[in-house]
């Protein structure tokens, strides 16, 4: 999925881990984000802005993706994510913990 591949290509440290991490996404299922995942998303935000909460927009859009496809997110210790899954179905795995 784009956003998910521009947040770890973005954090790699060195041209070396860029190329691993560019390898390893082309090997996974990429999840389509249309129209139904930005509502679903744009819904999420509405909801947490209720509260108080602000969640950057490509963290929606992930989570906006996996809840339309039915799949569980794993992140690496991204409260955001936590935060989304206390206000929605969103089922989020932290690997930061696991």
């Amino acid at each position: 999925m784009t956003p998910i591949a521009v947040e770890l290509l973005s954090g790699a440290k060195n041209e070396k881990g860029y190329g691993l991490f560019t390898t390893d996404l082309q090997a996974l299922t990429w999840l389509p984000l249309g129209s139904e995942e930005a509502l679903v998303a744009s819904r999420l935000a509405y909801e947490l802005a209720r509260t108080g909460q602000r969640v950057p927009t490509v963290d929606l859009l992930i989570a906006g993706a996996a809840l339309v496809h039915g799949c569980e997110l794993w992140h690496f210790g991204d409260a955001h994510f936590v935060t989304i899954a206390a206000y929605s179905h969103l089922e989020e795995n932290n690997l930061e913990t696991a």
